[in-house]
This record gives C-alpha cells, sequence and structure tokens, in this order.
C-alpha cells in the first residue's frame, strides 16, 4: 500500500516537472525570438542612417572637387597670363639694352677721335703736322660721316624702335583690355561658380539639416515603435505567465482529483480486500468445519462398524 501511494505522487512529480520545463523553454523561446527581431530593426535602422550619411559626404565631395577644379583653372590662367606679360617685358627690355649698346660705340669712338687730336698737337714737326692734318681732315670727315650715317642709323632705329614701341604699346593695351575683359569674364563665371557652389552648399546644409530632423524624428519613431513592442511583449509575457499559472493550476487540481480518486479506489479495494478476506475466512472456516463433521461422522461410522463386528 505505501509503495503504491508513493508511485502516484512520484509520478505527480513527474508530470509537473514536465509541465514546467515545457513552459519554460516556450518562454524562452519567445524571449529569443523577440530580441532576434528588435536586433533586426536595429540593424535596418543603422544600414538606412549609414546610406543616408554616406550619400550627403559624397555630394559634399562633389561640391569640394569642382570648387578645387576651378580655382586650379583661375591659377593655370593666372600663370599664363604672367608669362606672356613677362616675355613682353623681356623684348622691351632687350630693344632698350641694344640702344644703350649703340650709344656707347658712338662715344667710345669719339673718345678714340679726341686721343688722337691730342696725340696730334703733341707733334712739333710740321710734314707730321701737315700730314697728321690731312689725316685729322680726312678722320674728321670720315667721323663726320660715320655719325651722320650713325645719327640716321640710330634716326631710323629709334623711329622704327618708336613705332614698335607704339605698335606694342598699342598691342599692349589691346592686349591687356582683351584680358582685362577675359579676366573680368573669368571672374564674373567665377563669382557665379561661386554663388552656384554657396547657393548649393546652403542647400547641402539645409538638406542635411532636414536629414537630422528627419533622423531625429525616425529614430524616435523606431523607439516609441520599439517602447511599444517592449510594452506588448512584456504585456504578452505577463498574459503567458498569467496563463501558465492558471494551466498548472489547473494541471495540479486535476492531478490532486486524480490522486484522491486514486487513494479512494485503493481505500475502496482495501476495503473490498478486507471484506474478502472475512468472507474467505468465514467460508474457510466453515469448510473446516464441515470438513471436520465429516471427518467425525466418517469416523463415526467407521467406529460402529469397529464396534458391531466386535460384537
Amino acid at each position: 500500500m505505501g509503495n503504491d501511494l508513493v508511485a502516484p505522487n512520484g509520478k505527480r512529480r513527474r508530470i509537473e516537472g514536465d509541465q514546467g520545463g515545457g513552459g519554460n523553454e516556450d518562454t524562452k523561446q519567445l524571449i529569443v525570438k523577440s530580441l532576434e527581431q528588435l536586433d533586426e530593426w536595429k540593424r535596418v535602422a543603422k544600414l538606412e542612417l549609414e546610406n543616408k550619411a554616406f550619400r550627403a559626404e559624397l555630394d559634399h565631395q562633389k561640391l569640394l572637387i569642382a570648387h578645387n577644379a576651378l580655382q586650379t583653372k583661375m591659377e593655370e590662367y593666372q600663370n599664363k597670363q604672367q608669362q606672356t606679360i613677362d616675355a613682353l617685358t623681356r623684348k622691351i627690355t632687350a630693344a632698350e639694352v641694344a640702344k644703350c649698346v649703340e650709344r656707347e660705340r658712338v662715344e667710345q669712338m669719339e673718345l678714340h677721335l679726341t686721343e688722337t687730336n691730342r696725340k696730334l698737337e703733341e707733334l712739333g714737326n710740321n710734314a707730321i703736322e701737315k700730314e697728321m692734318s690731312q689725316l685729322k681732315g680726312e678722320l674728321i670727315a670720315k667721323m663726320e660721316e660715320y655719325q651722320k650715317e650713325q645719327q640716321q642709323n640710330i634716326h631710323a632705329k629709334m623711329e622704327e624702335y618708336q613705332n614698335k614701341q607704339l605698335n606694342i604699346h598699342a598691342k599692349m593695351e589691346e592686349y591687356q583690355k582683351e584680358q582685362q575683359q577675359n579676366i573680368h569674364a573669368k571672374m564674373e563665371e567665377y563669382q557665379n561658380k561661386q554663388l552656384n557652389i554657396h547657393a548649393k552648399m546652403e542647400e547641402y546644409q539645409n538638406k542635411q539639416l532636414n536629414i537630422h530632423a528627419k533622423m531625429e524624428e525616425y529614430q524616435k519613431e523606431q523607439q516609441l515603435k520599439i517602447d511599444a513592442k517592449v510594452e506588448e511583449y512584456q504585456n504578452q509575457q505577463l498574459h503567458i505567465h498569467a496563463k501558465m499559472e492558471e494551466y498548472q493550476k489547473e494541471q495540479q487540481l486535476k492531478i490532486d482529483a486524480k490522486v484522491e480518486e486514486y487513494q479512494n479506489q485503493q481505500l475502496n479495494i482495501l476495503a473490498k480486500m478486507g471484506e474478502y478476506q472475512k468472507d474467505q475466512q468465514l467460508n474457510i472456516h466453515a469448510k473446516v468445519e464441515e470438513y471436520q463433521n465429516k471427518q467425525q461422522h466418517t469416523i463415526d461410522e467407521l467406529t460402529e462398524k469397529l464396534t458391531g463386528k466386535l460384537v
């Protein structure tokens, strides 16, 4: 009887363990799935943020590249203009140097003539003086002719130089006007591009502010969604916990009822066993008594027979 009572209690403990283990496993799976869903939402939100930030940075880099390219072209253009001006300046300087060299040659010839006159004055011989006078006259004539030729050449060179200077000056003025117009046009174009870049930068900054505002709004919405999901999950967990407690109570009541029914059955069986044993005992006692009576009757008959024979 004791073993029979222990067995149902052990079975009840196994049933409770199985029910509790299954409920805990389902709860763990629900928690894991909910956490995985939250991680997936966070990962998607992070990827969207990184994508938007990358696009904004790419637009900003494109604007910087365009600005640097324009600045480089302006510097190259200014360098070319400076090289052209330097070349023209070198040409003008070369013409002035040639003029100075010609002037030095005339001065050297005048010095040579002065030195020759000084030497002739020192000679005291009349013949030599006469010959030298003749040579002097010829030399003076040649010098005058040379000076005239040189003067004409210088005058022609000067006139040609002046004409070239006037032509260069006119070309320089025309070139400067053209360059000034080009520079003005380039500067205007550059300023327009700068204004365009400034407008694009302002537009970019506004977009960044808009993106930042949208990102904050998106993060708030995601946070609200996450909070709602967490709250929903917590409510589900509370509901599941309540259901589990209710289920466990129902199972416990069923188990207790089964145990009580089993105990009653055992008591009923024991009662029937006691009654059966009593009936069997009475039956055995009656049969023994009947058997003893039969035996006694047989003995009596045998005794009577033996007694009769003896008589």
